[in-house]
């Protein structure tokens, strides 16, 4: 089973799209969840009590043959992702993993949810990131909507 090349129908128009820079696995085709376990549980607590309305989805959204995403194999799948973005259209992309601003430029880089949630100081950086998150939505102008490198 590949992940879902579109968002699903239940997705909506978030306000904020988090990008997350994961290796999916059967774990995570199975739970359709780029983040599994602990980690999807504290993230979604942390994200819950900073954001009303976001969306997660994994940035790869084709399994390359070999079992190792390089920047190829990524760049070859980003047509799938940047086909969610305009589906999406969110006024805030935070990319979760420094990998994927290489390919698609976004308003916010933060570490991945497994980075953030490894411990309390990570944890408070990321809620001074999603504070400046809630700043950029308060104020936001139609204009400084990221470009996207398509």
């Amino acid at each position: 089973m590949e992940t879902s090349p579109v968002p699903p129908d239940w997705s909506g128009f978030p306000e904020v799209m988090f990008i997350i820079d994961t290796n999916l696995g059967a774990i995570n085709d199975f739970d359709q969840k780029p983040i599994t376990g602990v980690t999807h549980t504290r993230f979604m607590q942390i994200l819950t009590s900073h954001l009303n309305d976001w969306y997660i989805t994994p940035f790869v959204k084709c399994r390359p043959k070999s079992t190792t995403y390089t920047k190829k194999n990524m760049g070859d799948c980003s047509y799938w992702i940047k086909e969610e973005i305009k589906r999406l259209d969110p006024k805030v992309i935070v990319a979760c993993g420094s990998r994927i601003d290489k390919i698609i430029q976004c308003d916010f880089i933060c570490k991945t949810p497994a980075q953030i949630t490894s411990n309390a100081r990570s944890e408070k950086e990321f809620g001074a990131t999603l504070a400046q998150i809630k700043e950029k939505l308060n104020g936001y102008k139609p204009q400084q909507v990221c470009n996207y490198r398509f």
